[in-house]
């Protein structure tokens, strides 16, 4: 699964990325080859205004150099969990989100797709080593899901706890779609109409009967 290497996180220039000839500003100078390190900077940002529990994802493209041609453009989704697993309540304590919850993330998004998918084990340079795995469909690698490392964690003053991020390649996936998701329908020609309605019944009817 090829995705882009060192992002530049320790502030040096990062190889086989793009230079911008006029940035707006001076930290978007180049390029991005992973929606990874922008994703990582919100959680780190949330963190500081005190939240409990994050869950956030991202679409976008990333910008990939190919010699002697334009840069490969990709369409990436990416997302991560991390926190509370849930809202404090009376029905549920205070669990924390881990791989298995990024996990059911993809398995949910890929399932809505009409798609299943397998997941293997695997490595990646961000990821914890046996906390990882390639995410495929139909035995083509379309992604990867796996927990942070702690010291890129620190890299971005992420606080502790477990952060379980997940990545998919959006056009790996999009020729992999039943036939059935891919086609058209069109809009209604005219708006909906909704209408609330309230019954007076006898006490003795059921919600079933009703």
């Amino acid at each position: 699964y090829p995705l882009a290497g060192s992002e530049g996180f320790d502030g040096s220039e990062a190889p086989n990325t793009l230079k911008v000839a006029n940035p707006m500003t001076p930290e978007h100078v180049y390029l991005r080859t992973s929606l990874r390190e922008s994703i990582l900077s919100t959680l780190g940002y949330n963190q500081r205004f005190g939240q409990s529990g994050v869950s956030i994802f991202e679409v976008g493209r990333v910008y990939l150099p190919r010699s002697d041609d334009l840069p490969e453009e990709r369409e990436m989704a990416v997302g991560l969990v991390w926190g509370d697993r849930s809202p404090l309540s009376w029905t549920s304590g205070e669990e924390a989100a881990d791989f298995y919850d990024a996990k059911g993330t993809v398995e949910a998004v890929l399932a809505g797709l009409g798609l299943v998918g397998d997941f293997n084990p695997g490595e990646d340079p961000l990821l914890l080593p046996g906390r990882t795995a390639w995410v495929t469909v139909d035995g083509q690698v379309v992604g990867v899901v796996g927990e942070v490392r702690p010291e890129i964690q620190d890299r971005f003053e992420i606080g502790s706890g477990v952060v379980a991020m997940f990545e998919l390649n959006l056009g790996k996936i999009l020729p992999l779609l039943p036939e059935r998701l891919q086609g058209f329908r069109p809009l209604a020609q005219f708006p909906g109409s909704h209408r609330d309605l309230a019954l007076l019944v006898d006490a003795s009817v059921s919600a079933a009967q009703l």
